[in-house]
């Protein structure tokens, strides 16, 4: 018995130990604070132009020491992975980047791409990167129309990008001059794809195939470009990059983000009906959480919300391009589902307190047939007492009587020696008997 259980935990202990998420070291650069130089990263990382290493930080864009106040020219600094595993269908990256400097519209920016290996990287025309390549960008930047801003592009390699139009999500956010680090996490396997900025969404979808884009082996770089102008001049430093063989937990999970807010007066006008239907999102995400507290009654008004939607969503396929409304559709399933777990749930303690109202109802109809009987049993009670007392004062009556007689009964009086106290004692004697019951 012993041995069996010894093979069980070896065997659990080695099934996690296959299942369990791995960094991928041709990947990442974990601890910056351990290395010396940027040649201790040249295995694994090519990097160019003004990029240098500062402190357990790689410095993208640093601050020139002398530089002209007329001088419009830009800096430019990337980091590219120069190897790849032969084969990644799941992935998990984690980018810690801070931006430290000029606030406001700079004309500076940083990307991450996630692309296919064979792509051309000598390009640095958009914020350090390539313009024309098949995978993934996020762009960090201070927009002139929407401000400071993360947006997130797919492109198939067919076209170069369009920076101000192919984005398919755009999110606010303010980065600039924060003392906090942010930390951006991108999540892919088998069309399941998911973009967090601090842990709270920027984008999802099931139904992104990454595979179709990179075919090859993924490469993966970090550029920057800035003014070099001091009063316009924006340092990009890299604190942390680490990859996964997979999916890590906290991007499976299914979290109740918050979609960072789209900017108001921009974005609105360029998908109106896109914010329409967010907004009904809202208000549905918030009638479930009133469903919890009122009951069943709301369910037809969320049911309406969700037609409502699809109304909306209807109406958007002839306005936007496919990939958001394919992450519309996402967003309307997983609210979906929300609200039939919800309803779920409601029924299951409609249920419940159906159960215990009968249980409640059964024993006050017990207590009231017991209030009952013994309502009965004191009738009857009061019915034999009356009757007890009526005949107690019947005999007090006739032993009276019989007193009486007998005192005007010479015959009684002289003859046979009954003498009155002989009565007067009887009565006595009965009175004591039936006292308890005469009162």
């Amino acid at each position: 018995m012993r041995i069996t259980d010894s093979v069980i935990v070896l065997v659990i202990t080695f099934a996690s130990y296959v299942m369990a998420v791995n960094e991928i070291a041709q990947l990442s650069l974990a601890n910056l604070v351990s290395i010396e130089t940027l040649d201790d990263i040249s295995v694994n990382w090519k990097v160019t132009d003004a990029a240098k290493y500062e402190e357990g930080r790689i410095i993208l864009t640093p601050k020139s020491i002398i530089v002209s106040a007329q001088d419009e020219s830009f800096e430019y600094g990337s980091l590219w992975s120069t190897k790849s595993p032969v084969s990644l269908e799941s992935f998990t990256t984690e980018l810690t980047i801070r931006s430290i400097g000029s606030v406001g519209y700079t004309d500076a920016g940083i990307s991450l791409f996630i692309i296919d290996a064979n792509n051309d990287v000598s390009d640095e025309s958009n914020f350090g990167g390539p313009f024309l390549f098949k995978g993934l960008q996020v762009l960090l930047n201070h927009d002139r129309e929407l401000g400071p801003v993360i947006r997130v592009y797919l492109n198939d390699g067919s076209k170069k990008l369009n920076i101000e139009s192919d984005f398919i999500g755009a999110y606010k956010n303010e980065y600039q001059g924060a003392t906090v680090p942010m930390t951006i996490k991108v999540a892919y396997s088998n069309n399941f794809f998911k973009i967090t900025c601090d842990n709270k969404l920027l984008f999802v979808s099931d139904q992104i195939n990454l595979d179709k884009l990179i075919s090859n082996e993924i490469r993966i770089g970090i550029t920057a470009q800035s003014r070099k102008k001091l009063d316009l001049h924006e340092q990009f430093e890299v604190l942390r990059l680490i990859t996964y063989d997979d999916v890590t937990k906290e991007m499976k999970e299914d979290e109740d983000e918050t979609l960072f807010a789209k900017h108001d007066q921009y974005l609105a006008q360029r998908i109106p009906i896109g914010d329409k239907f967010r907004e009904q999102e809202a208000r549905l995400i918030s009638k479930l959480q009133d469903s919890k507290d009122v009951g069943g009654d709301s369910i037809s008004k969320e049911l309406s919300l969700i037609k409502d939607s699809m109304a909306i969503l209807l109406e958007e396929v002839k306005l936007v391009d496919q990939t958001v409304i394919r992450q519309q559709i996402f967003t309307l399933g997983k609210s979906i589902e929300r609200l039939s777990i919800n309803f779920g749930q409601l029924q299951n303690q409609y249920d419940e307190v159906n159960r215990k109202l009968d249980e409640i109802s059964n024993v006050f109809k017990k207590q009231f047939n017991l209030l009952d009987n013994y309502d009965s049993s004191l009738r009857a009670f009061d019915k034999v007492l009356r009757t007890q007392l009526k005949s107690a004062d019947n005999l007090d009556n006739k032993i009276s009587d019989l007193v009486t007689r007998y005192k005007n009964d010479d015959y009684n009086s002289n003859n046979n020696g009954v003498d009155e106290d002989f009565f007067t004692k009887l009565k006595s004697i009965l009175y004591i008997i039936l006292l308890p019951i005469k009162k």
